[in-house]
């Protein structure tokens, strides 16, 4: 038997029931009268009842000031709190005693809910933070047009997956123990973001006659830089649970001494997960909540084109357009569960196998304007 709800609309309940005829299902009561034929199998999804209202509060300061002519640079702050927002739990795992500061689950320890097997439920008990500095740089002239900006920022939370796994790639749904609230940066997080922006109107030819002011007149090129540092994500012990919570997001311990953000850098072994332990049997790993960093990515984008006069209103615009122009490989984040089944460490443990974004394209446009 499984009865569990649909997570986004439309909103139903599916219910699957099995039985012979020797043991039929005694439905609908089958939860209170064959509570023994339903142990570890039935799956609820739920979400809090009267929820509280998520609220957010923001406050910003910007200031701006003219450097040079038709050069100016702004400097500004945001900050934002959210209270109340909602973040999924699981509240179906064993129960944990505490030891030398640790959960522990002791050996044969029973789930919360013995009667049930998964069970996950949305709460709006969650709480974010953002701190973000922004440095901007604008300079407007006749034929040049530059803007670049830089935004230093951290956003944290307490739990960002409401739906469940499928929020974010780069983090699993639930906390690591039931109720329990983990700060940490949130999957989104960028520490540092740049664009810069440039678009040029050759001023050759604007006066002349003749074949060779005709060739050279009306050209414009134009570029796009973005750089992004990355976003972080958790490592796994790959599904061991060895805290005893089939359910929860399966962390490891931090060796001792080492780093919780052991970066290497490099496709082949981006980090290092000799970083990570397998923590002792029942204890539940103390790896915090998105710690690794993970690639950052750069892309830049070249435009050159061309208003062809006609006569009259009427012209010809001529562009083409390169995206990804130095056909950069981004990278997307490495296979973050780090042990084999035995217990030893996985090869592949810490590798980058796919790129986000797209290679080098080129395209031609065109534009007939009357």
């Amino acid at each position: 038997m499984q009865n569990t709800a649909a997570r986004v609309p439309p909103f139903f309940e599916r219910s699957r029931i099995t039985g012979t005829t020797s043991a039929p299902i005694n439905f609908p009561e089958a939860y209170f009268t064959q509570a023994e034929r339903l142990a570890g199998n039935a799956q609820l999804e739920g979400i809090q009842y009267e929820p509280e209202q998520p609220t957010m509060v923001k406050w910003n300061m910007n200031v701006q000031r003219e450097i040079l002519e038709r050069t100016s640079i702004e400097i500004g702050y945001t900050g934002t709190r959210g209270d109340n927002l909602f973040r999924q739990i699981y509240t179906n795992g064993r129960e944990a005693i505490e030891v030398d500061g640790r959960l522990f689950v002791p050996p044969g320890a029973p789930f919360l809910q013995p009667n049930f097997g998964r069970m996950r439920l949305r709460v709006s008990d969650a709480d974010s933070w953002y701190n973000g500095l922004t440095v901007g740089l604008t300079r407007r002239a006749a034929t040049l047009q530059t803007q670049v900006s830089y935004t230093l920022s951290k956003s944290e939370d307490t739990g960002a997956s409401t739906i469940g796994g499928n929020d974010y790639s780069n983090e699993s749904g639930g906390s690591r123990y039931p109720f329990v609230k983990e700060k940490g940066l949130s999957p989104f997080d960028v520490r540092h973001a740049l664009v810069a922006s440039l678009n040029w109107s050759a001023p050759f030819g604007r006066d002349g006659e003749g074949v060779s002011a005709a060739l050279i007149r009306d050209w414009s090129i134009g570029t796009l830089i973005r750089l992004k540092s990355g976003s972080p994500f958790s490592v796994d012990t790959g599904g061991l649970e060895r805290g005893g919570q089939p359910d929860a997001p399966d962390y490891p311990d931090v060796c001792p001494g080492a780093d919780p953000n052991p970066v290497l850098g490099g496709p082949e072994q981006y980090f290092d997960p000799t970083a990570f332990c397998l923590q002792p049997a029942g204890f539940i790993g103390n790896a915090p909540r998105n710690s690794v960093i993970g690639p950052g990515s750069a892309t830049v984008d070249v435009m050159l084109s061309r208003a062809l006069q006609l006569g009259g209103s009427r012209s010809l615009q001529v562009r083409l357009e390169v995206f990804n122009v130095l056909n950069r490989a981004n990278f997307d984040f490495p296979t973050a569960s780090i042990f084999n089944p035995d217990g030893t460490y996985r090869s592949d443990a810490g590798r980058i196998t796919s790129t986000i974004g797209t290679p080098r394209q080129v395209q031609l446009g065109l534009k007939f304007v009357w």
